[in-house]
């Protein structure tokens, strides 16, 4: 798989962060799958490794505006551009109407086929094929219904879980398996304490840390950090917080950066040539 971490911050922009989106290609099948689709992100996909109107789905893991406001303008986008190719969009129940009654509030009658796919069950999983690839979701918990994504490469044997907002790690328990690359939010710092977690249902650095190591996680990822946090911040508490419960390998991206995870090995890859 070739990932690129569109954007890293999470409830509002920065200057040195946009809100959360990655994308993801499979290895064979070439097929891109955003996870989340923040405001400003159809700007992230111009500046970034893959084309900007490759993408094939588009997976939302809850409805809240920093993951999932960018979606009609990219699906606008599309629209104007002549794309006829079918896309998916995959997410909650309450995703799905801010879509379509997006759409239908601005006349957004889009030419090409958009399949909508809401993950929301009863017992919190869920799954299908597609174009090669396995998507599963499972619920996680959170102020509204959210959802992680585990998405394994049929033809190589890879698998990505991407989680979003989230505030009890240990829910991806039998999810997230050894060898896996895990994506996940670390909203805040260790030093933040209960009552602000049990307020915004978000996850600290080092409990994320701690349940990656539990897991058996080859690589972890941290994403969507809060805006209170400037650049430094994150390299000298982030990273040091993480390392003292995580032995597997370690990401902090910068928007942009671009990785390759293929059979257990993770490299990050040069993001100045676009692909193809």
């Amino acid at each position: 798989m070739k990932i690129q971490v569109l954007g890293t911050g999470g409830a509002i922009p920065t200057l040195e962060r946009a809100l959360v989106s990655v994308a993801v290609q499979g290895e064979r099948s070439g097929s891109l799958t955003l996870f989340e689709c923040g405001e400003g992100t159809q700007l992230q996909l111009l500046r970034g490794y893959f084309k900007s109107g490759a993408v094939d789905r588009v997976c939302i893991t809850h409805g809240h505006i920093d993951h999932c406001l960018g979606l009609p303008g990219l699906i606008a986008r599309y629209h104007i551009l002549g794309r006829r190719r079918e896309m998916t969009v995959m997410g909650t129940g309450s995703v799905l109407r801010f879509l379509t009654e997006s759409m239908k509030a601005l006349s957004m009658e889009p030419d090409f086929v958009l399949k909508l796919i809401d993950i929301e069950v009863e017992d919190g999983r869920g799954g299908l094929e597609l174009e090669g690839q396995r998507y599963e979701w499972t619920a996680l918990r959170h102020r509204v219904p959210t959802y992680a994504y585990r998405v394994t490469d049929l033809s190589e044997g890879s698998s990505l879980v991407y989680c979003g907002d989230n505030s009890e790690a240990g829910m991806l328990r039998g999810f997230v398996q050894r060898g896996d690359l895990l994506i996940h939010e670390a909203t805040f710092t260790n030093d933040i304490g209960q009552a602000t977690l049990e307020r915004t249902m978000h996850s600290r650095t080092g409990d994320v840390a701690a349940f990656a190591e539990s897991a058996g996680a080859a690589v972890l990822m941290l994403n969507h950090m809060s805006p209170r946090y400037s650049r430094e911040q994150i390299s000298g508490q982030y990273r040091p917080e993480a390392e003292a419960e995580f032995s597997g390998r370690l990401v902090i991206p910068e928007d942009l950066d671009l990785y390759r995870f293929k059979k257990g090995q993770f490299f990050q890859e040069d993001a100045g040539a676009r692909g193809s």
